[in-house]
């Protein structure tokens, strides 16, 4: 358990910490004390879609049970989001969304004054995407 953390973080004993059991379906960004910010799913608190000065901290929600520490997040997944830049895919989708939106505003604005064929032929641009 927690193999990625440990190749990560050389030389810290990993001994004695596990994640949490039930971890939430949607990833995105906490902070785990102060200074470190993480992306991925975790057992406690909210998490954001936007890196931001406002995230919950999961810190708090750390626990010490007879078989150590528990984490309210997995260390491994954090670690894997961190090493292949899956928060870079997390902060797209959130842009994205917000310019479709944007874009589909002003489509369905103007849609009324467009003549069909013009339609259609957005209409094959955005599926062929």
């Amino acid at each position: 358990m927690l193999n990625l953390a440990a190749q990560y973080f050389r030389g810290f004993d990993f001994k004695g910490i596990e994640p949490a059991d039930k971890l939430s379906s949607d990833a995105g960004y906490f902070r785990f004390g102060a200074d470190a910010v993480c992306y991925g799913r975790s057992a406690a608190g909210s998490r954001s879609e936007q890196f931001n000065s406002s995230l919950y901290d999961t810190w708090k929600d750390c626990s010490q049970n007879a078989r150590g520490v528990s984490l309210p997040f997995d260390p491994d997944e954090v670690v894997d989001n961190l090493c292949n830049e899956k928060y870079i895919s997390g902060a797209k989708q959130a842009e994205a969304g917000a310019s479709s939106k944007l874009v589909q505003a002003v489509y369905y604005l103007f849609r009324p004054f467009m003549p069909l064929s013009f339609r259609k032929h957005l209409q094959k641009i955005h599926l062929s995407d």
